[in-house]
């Protein structure tokens, strides 16, 4: 796991937003279909605020203990797309079509900034990755999303 040494300075001023959070942790990703269907009714069951004094604490169960989350909170606390109801924070893996090293060097020249990013649990040799990108407020509308994420995924890549 690897912070961004900006959410070390500035945390205590971020704004909330919301998530949704599985807690239990995973070692290895989970196939079993029921296994997955279970951590998807968790994640929509547990909509979570992050804050300035439980972000370590989230970021560390997300990135060193292997706990699932979506982005968005959703209405009826029901995972599925036609209940979105919220989303800041913006994720972005990289399944090994780039290096870690020149998703930095293209960050750095498009002057973006994360919140954090790690390996994920499939990744050997940091060949896959997620990014996560704070939005300076809530998206409300799921196309919305799809095209921030779409812009900022192609500007990696």
């Amino acid at each position: 796991m690897r912070l961004n040494p900006n959410l070390m300075q500035g945390v205590e001023t971020m704004r909330p937003f919301k998530i949704s959070l599985d807690k239990h942790s995973y070692r290895v990703k989970p196939t079993d279909r029921e296994e997955i269907g279970q951590i998807s009714i968790r994640i929509g069951n547990n909509p979570v605020q992050v804050n300035s004094s439980n972000i370590r604490e989230i970021v560390k169960d997300i990135a060193t203990n292997g706990c699932s989350f979506a982005p968005a909170t959703f209405h009826d606390e029901l995972r599925r797309k036609d209940n979105f109801k919220q989303m800041q924070l913006l994720p972005l893996d990289f399944d090994g079509t780039i290096s870690y090293e020149d998703y930095r060097k293209r960050a750095e020249r498009y002057e973006l900034k994360s919140l954090f990013e790690y390996e994920t649990l499939t990744s050997t040799d940091k060949n896959m990755f997620r990014v996560c990108f704070l939005n300076s407020g809530f998206i409300t509308d799921i196309k919305g999303t799809d095209i921030i994420m779409r812009y900022i995924s192609v500007s990696m890549r």
